[in-house]
């Protein structure tokens, strides 16, 4: 031992002047290196202390040829080694304390190879410094380190640090970049696996974050109101034992998450995985901005984030909500005019289109129909999924958050999308959190960390590839040809015991989910570290968000409404076809109707028909359209890509387009065949009323739509809402002779009006047939008297005065369904 002690002692000297050193052979008890310098060269042996061996462990890596490495005369217990064997493989020994682990210096002849750092408790998980390095690479250029094509080499600070090696160099540079409060690492504040070369990763068409965004979040709390019933409250009290007076009511809330914390890196995916009801879903949310969080707080590089979160988030949901009448590349193209800035030129924003397309290997469905599932044709599911992503990516966001972007698809597709996901990742140094239900094995291997959630709390947080070992470590070990992911499930899932199935005793359900949470619980200081000492606040990290002006937002609106329904079969071509149909049968049950006294109660017959059919035909149009756009409006209102006014006149006039061929097509054929008076003027006024009359029906449909969330609900009172203006429209019932109380309505009936209109545009000025024969009377000589039959002649004789009061109230309802829509439609948590 004394000669180990000089041998010792001579090396450490002896490496204050010849630094150059390389490790030639190393076991468990000791370690040969060889001592470089011009004159000569000496093998010298250091034992490892027993005391460190105790604390030892091996890892076996690809490590490639023997490198030279600069040996700090400050540890002259060296514990870092390498054992050559002919596979090219080498045992790694390290020790759980980083100061005396020595960093390797990349050799630029084996830029393949790869150097880690390892630490003693191979399941923890927390700063991955190749990441840290990557986070902060302007900073370490510019005091420790320099470039080289895809590497990096360590290379000595200034003249006044000098006694330093440069690996005592790199690692005070880290320190202080991970935890500036403190002066030494913690064990917890070293990943395993942490790579020193980097590779190189692609910049943004130039708009590559210069370091990423790390979002870390400390103690979240999420709780929502337990729902109750009147009805259910008297149960519960009846049931009451009468030893139960003092028993506590249960709790108002329900807790969904309760103190979690994490932290995910750029370049990396984190996993979210736990059972139904456990929060995942909830966390995802809060994270993304989505909903807000009982108690707790996100920090994104240093900063705590409020407001801002949603903009620097691109979220990607479970349920793939796209226009199925658009294209792919359309789809691309509104979004792009949506959501990129209004500096950003037309070209460029096409750039970008074609180069997410590029990126998400959608170039051959470029142009292929999106299709809606179930009922019509359109791309496969997984480029579904990939075109969510690349609508989330075309604004560059620094953190992608994905809702289960695995459901539903096959084993094979879910896998390509996954390994789209991990590429996207590492390419564009984005961070990207995600949940996933029990992936298959291959698909584990691309997710870099891992958070399990049990009863709302933290059962794992750690890397993927150690969650096993972490299990087996607390007392679950798996067995033998099982999927990872489903074990990791089947533990922290209540009503799964299948996997000890075989075994003769074992604990109950809900004590081994106990157990696994209690057992985190313990560790999660030491491993998760505080967002408050780990980061500091660096200049131009997140991008500031900028809209598109409205007009732009307007006429993405318009084109993308107006496009998505002329191109739906059943909303052109079938109605167009049902109104053509209907008006040559009306037109032949009326055809060429005379201007007699017998032909009066036709012409009038046929006049209230028209307005009924144009009030059908409109009225219930918005509630089915709508029905499709809610939830699209919801999530991009979410994301604040449009303002309401520019989303309600870009509908508006595109609804307004598509409904004018219906009434023209009925109007005109009816107004021929039925043969109506038979002017230029007549026709023109008479197709103008009904087209405002349709107008007046889809406001009063669009009013619904917005106001009645449930589809069922909205269609159960069209058939009321008509009737009562049917009523009150003046045809049935004579207008003077409906009681007072009741006669009110009649002022706010479209059909009054409308009717009223056509009325006077058919038989205003025009003298009415009457025979000759003095024994038949003519009840019906001019307008004046139909009118007063009907109890119309109210001094509202004009036809114009009728058409603006239809007008008017259209006008109106508009105004209702746009304050509808701004108050009153708003999104909900997770939307």
């Amino acid at each position: 031992m004394d000669e180990s002690s000089n041998t010792r002692r001579d090396v450490e000297q002896s490496s204050m002047t010849r630094r150059r050193t390389a490790i030639v052979h190393a076991d468990e008890e000791n370690i040969i290196i060889l001592d470089e310098t011009k004159q000569n060269e000496t093998k010298q042996t250091l034992e490892i202390p027993t005391t460190a061996r105790e604390h030892t462990k091996t890892k076996t890596v690809n490590f490639g040829t023997p490198e030279i490495y600069e040996i700090s005369p400050n540890t002259p217990n060296l514990l870092y080694a390498i054992d050559n064997n002919v596979d090219n493989h080498h045992k790694v020994y390290y020790s759980n304390s980083l100061s005396n682990i020595e960093i390797p210096s990349p050799n630029s002849s084996t830029s393949s190879d790869e150097t880690h750092i390892l630490v003693e408790d191979d399941y923890n998980i927390s700063l991955d410094l190749s990441k840290i390095i990557r986070t902060h690479e302007k900073q370490i250029e510019e005091h420790s380190m320099k470039k080289t094509g895809s590497s990096y080499s360590i290379r000595k600070m200034n003249s006044k640090d000098s006694a330093k090696t440069p690996t005592e160099t790199l690692v005070d540079v880290v320190k202080k970049l991970v935890s500036p409060t403190k002066g030494s690492f913690r064990k917890s504040d070293v990943v395993s696996y942490s790579e020193i070369y980097l590779d190189q990763f692609q910049d943004w068409k130039n708009e590559k974050h210069e370091t990423g965004a790390i979002i870390s979040w400390r103690n979240i709390c999420y709780q929502v109101k337990r729902e109750t019933s009147f009805l259910n409250d008297i149960i519960s009290k009846s049931l009451k034992k009468e030893g139960d007076s003092k028993m506590e009511k249960p709790s108002k809330f329900i807790q969904i998450l309760n103190g979690i914390d994490g932290i995910a890196y750029p370049g990396s995916i984190l996993a979210i995985m736990a059972p139904s009801g456990a929060g995942k879903t909830s966390l995802l949310n809060i994270l993304a901005g989505q909903t807000k969080c009982t108690s707790g707080e996100i920090i994104i590089n240093g900063m705590v984030v409020k407001n801002r979160l949603k903009s620097l988030v691109g979220y990607v949901y479970q349920d793939d909500l796209l226009m199925g009448n658009l294209t792919v590349r359309e789809t691309l193209r509104y979004s792009a005019m949506l959501k990129l800035p209004s500096t950003t030129s037309y070209q460029e924003k096409m750039k970008k289109v074609d180069y997410v397309l590029q990126l998400l290997k959608l170039e051959k469905c470029a142009d292929t129909l999106i299709g809606e599932v179930g009922l019509s044709k359109g791309i496969s599911g997984g480029e579904r999924k990939r075109l969510g992503i690349a609508i989330a990516l075309l604004t560059n966001p620094p953190i992608l958050i994905l809702d289960e972007p695995s459901t539903s698809l096959d084993s094979k597709t879910a896998l390509d999308v996954v390994q789209t996901i991990s590429h996207v990742a590492k390419t564009h140094n984005i961070t990207v959190i995600m949940t996933i239900h029990q992936p298959r094995s291959d698909i584990l291997d691309y997710l870099d960390n891992l958070l399990l959630l049990a009863s709302g709390k933290i059962a794992y947080f750690g890397s993927t590839s150690k969650v096993v070992k972490y299990f087996k470590k607390i007392g679950f070990a798996m067995n033998d040809n099982y999927n990872p992911a489903d074990f990791v499930m089947d533990m922290i899932t209540e009503d799964s015991h299948a996997i000890f199935a075989h075994e003769k005793t074992h604990e109950s359900e809900m004590e081994r989910i106990n157990k696994i949470v209690d057992s985190f619980e313990k560790i999660k200081q030491q491993i998760i570290p505080s967002v408050h000492d780990t980061f500091e606040l660096r200049e131009c990290t997140l991008p500031k968000v900028e809209k598109s002006t409205w007009w732009t937002q307007f006429l993405v609106m318009f084109l993308r409404s107006f496009l998505n329904q002329y191109r739906d079969f059943k909303f052109t071509k079938i109605r167009v076809i049902q109104q053509i149909i209907y008006a040559i049968l009306v037109g032949f049950i009326y055809f060429q109707t005379k201007n007699d006294q017998n032909s009066v109660q036709n012409k009038l017959g046929l006049l209230f028909f028209v307005v009924t059919n144009q009030w059908s035909n409109s009225f219930g149009t918005p509630i089915s359209i709508f029905r499709g756009e809610r939830l699209y409006f919801l999530r991009e209102r979410g994301a604040k890509c449009f303002s309401i006014s520019s989303y309600y006149f870009g509908k508006f006039f595109a609804d307004m387009l598509l409904i004018i061929p219906h009434p023209v097509f009925f109007g005109t054929i009816v107004y021929l065949l039925a043969g109506l008076t038979l002017t230029i003027d007549r026709f023109l006024m008479f197709i103008l009323i009904i087209l405002v009359l349709s107008q007046a029906a889809h406001s009063f449909g669009m009013v619904l739509a917005i106001l009645v969330r449930r589809v069922e609900i909205a269609t159960m009172l069209l058939p009321p809402i008509s009737t009562t203006f049917h009523v009150f429209s003046g045809f049935y019932r004579n207008i003077d002779q409906i009681p007072v109380y009741l006669a009110w309505f009649t002022y706010f009936s479209p059909f009054n009006y409308g009717f009223k209109a056509l009325i006077v545009n058919e038989f205003g000025g025009r003298t009415i047939d009457c025979p000759t024969d003095q024994d038949e009377s003519c009840p019906y000589p001019n307008l004046d008297f139909i009118l007063d039959y009907y109890g119309m002649n109210n001094g509202l004789m004009n036809t114009w005065v009728n058409l603006g009061i239809v007008l008017g109230i259209s006008v109106g309802m508009r105004i209702i369904a746009y304050i509808a829509l701004k108050f009153t439609l708003k999104p909900r948590k997770g939307v």
